[in-house]
């Protein structure tokens, strides 16, 4: 979390959640909420480096992304291109 820190000098991004997968730290992500037009951004995405990534983990990310945006009353994700 850089929320503190100015833009130029952070590492990761304003607000940024760790992925877990069970009790492994997998990678980050750093969401935006537009509640305007309902929709959870994804603004940025880190794969730590150790992790295999593959469809599997993929999908749990997309289940989980869904379900948090449904928890706040949004229901579509967003990814962008950075």
């Amino acid at each position: 979390m850089e929320i503190f820190i100015p833009k130029a000098k952070r590492v990761w991004g304003y607000y940024v959640y760790p992925i877990l997968l069970g009790n492994k730290f997998i990678g980050r992500i750093e969401l935006k909420a537009d509640r305007k037009t309902k929709q959870l951004n994804v603004l940025n995405f880190w794969k730590e480096k150790e992790t295999l990534w593959n469809d599997s983990k993929e999908k749990k990310l997309h289940i989980e992304l869904s379900s948090f945006a449904s928890l706040i009353d949004i229901y579509n994700v967003s990814w962008s291109n950075n």
